[in-house]
């Protein structure tokens, strides 16, 4: 930037040594040349500015609507999303179950915590707790069998609970 503001000066200068008295209307000319160029050129670095201000600016618009249309992850949705999740990807024949051991999906998180809580409690008595959260719908399980396991335990799996809202 320094360089466009001393670059027309030294060529002034240049030509003011190197020229005559008839030279004198050139060197004026170049001057205006120079001037103009300069002046054209921050008009369109502050076209570009601008440009790229009101493209922000359409894109924080953009997103700040995107955000209010959010919907929010209720622990109802993330209860009946979970008992899809294991009806569909798990263990597709858990629908038709009519044993007598019980088989449930409850929320045992409080309600409007950040993070949603869900136990499913399979029929063979072992808890996979699925915790979500609430904002993104990230969704890891953990898994704990009475009896055989004393502590929970992370079964690695991952996925996006918003999948299987309805």
């Amino acid at each position: 930037m320094k360089f466009r503001k001393l670059l027309p000066l030294m060529v002034i200068g240049l030509m003011f040594v190197g020229c005559g008295s008839s030279d004198t209307e050139e060197v004026e000319e170049n001057v205006q040349q120079t001037q103009l160029s300069d002046e054209a050129a921050s008009t369109e670095e502050a076209s570009a500015v601008e440009e790229t201000i009101d493209v922000d600016t359409e894109i924080d618009d953009a997103s700040q609507s995107e955000d209010s249309t959010q919907k929010e992850l209720t622990d109802d949705m993330a209860s009946e999303a979970i008992w899809k999740y294991i009806t569909t990807e798990e263990n597709p024949g858990l629908e038709d179950y009519d044993g007598e051991a019980p088989v449930y999906c409850i929320v045992t998180s409080e309600e409007g915590a950040d993070e949603i809580v869900v136990d499913f409690r399979s029929y063979t008595g072992s808890h996979e707790y699925f915790y979500i959260d609430r904002a993104t719908g990230d969704t890891h399980s953990t898994q704990y069998v009475p009896g055989i396991i004393d502590e929970e335990e992370d079964t690695g799996l991952r996925f996006n609970v918003w999948d299987y809202v309805e």
